[in-house]
């Protein structure tokens, strides 16, 4: 299935955000600054459900991220479909199997919102976002993320953590649209080669470059 924007501004959110540490209070915005300031990397899998506005199930998905800060990742999605996101801090690839085609993107195009920037390292997340603990909830403690201004993409963000782990992120888009991803044996700052990051085109693949 064909990867499309609506699915990108929603995992360049998560790219954003996947690493955040436990946040509560009155301290939660120190606390994302020094997340910021020490986390450098992310090793985690993860599932992801795509709901509509009536919580209907439209698409479930589920694979493996590496992020490495600033700007390089790879998202390999294993089932349904076979896809790979890749950014090695200059250009983001984006390889669908099944479709046999690859699109290449400049990290800058690709990135223009409010989270890509702070992907890029740039700013904190109190500048982009109003921050607000939302308690305990399944287990869970959740933390809210509002846009201080329209990014055009997503409403809002919730992440939820367990102790130190983070556990399930919700985006939700201008449309009503929500994106559920879990996560399983996170690792934060593991080592991690930056060969990860680069891509080779495929044989007998059809390549698309995004230039603006």
């Amino acid at each position: 299935m064909l990867i499309k924007k609506p699915f990108w501004c929603r995992l360049l959110a998560f790219v954003l955000l996947a690493g955040v540490v436990p946040v509560a209070g009155a301290d939660a915005v120190q606390q994302l600054r020094q997340f910021f300031d020490h986390a450098v990397s992310l090793h985690a899998g993860f599932r992801q459900v795509v709901l509509d506005q009536d919580q209907k199930v439209l698409e479930k998905s589920d694979g493996e991220m590496w992020i490495k800060r600033p700007g390089k990742f790879r998202w390999n999605y294993v089932h349904p479909g076979q896809q790979q996101i890749v950014s090695d801090g200059a250009k983001v690839w984006i390889y669908d199997q099944d479709l046999e085609q690859v699109t290449v993107k400049q990290l800058n195009q690709a990135l223009s919102d409010a989270p890509a920037m702070l992907l890029a390292g740039k700013g904190h997340v109190d500048q982009r976002f109003h921050i607000q603990s939302l308690g305990k909830q399944d287990g869970l403690d959740w933390l809210a993320l509002t846009p201080k201004q329209d990014s055009g993409e997503f409403s809002h963000i919730r992440i939820g953590f367990q102790g130190e782990q983070l556990r399930s992120l919700l985006l939700t888009d201008q449309f009503g649209q929500t994106t559920r991803i879990t996560f399983e044996n996170n690792q934060i700052n593991s080592r991690l080669a930056d060969r990860l990051f680069d891509f080779t085109v495929p044989d007998n693949v059809d390549v698309f470059e995004v230039t603006d």
